[in-house]
């Protein structure tokens, strides 16, 4: 299990704190910013004229390495086009070497 409430918004930069109940030698914390709904009014090609919508965008995908800390914080700043209040953030703890997902937790933004 891995908690991660969003501790402090300093400037322009978001601070997460991290809380997880197993080792982390080894792994990474994968973190996405998404923007739930969105859509594209197309002006050319196959789709012209239409409006394209899309669920779950990811609008950044960041690797942070945990050093083998159950607990910590990272700092990193708001994905361009995120609108605080209508955006989800997503952690993943990742095994570095077999790429296996063995924790995730979601807050909203």
């Amino acid at each position: 299990m891995i908690v991660i409430p969003l501790s402090g918004q300093t400037g322009k930069s978001l601070t997460l704190a991290y809380r997880s109940n197993q080792s982390t030698p080894g792994y990474h914390l994968q973190v996405a910013q998404i923007t739930p709904n969105a859509s594209n009014k197309i002006e050319r090609g196959e789709n012209k004229e239409r409006t394209l919508s899309h669920v779950q965008v990811v609008r950044s995908l960041e690797n942070f390495s945990l050093n083998g800390k159950k607990n910590g914080s990272i700092n990193f700043l708001p994905a361009k086009g995120i609108q605080q209040g209508s955006a989800e953030i997503i952690a993943l703890l990742q095994n570095d070497k077999t790429g296996q997902i063995t924790a995730a937790a979601k807050i909203k933004f």
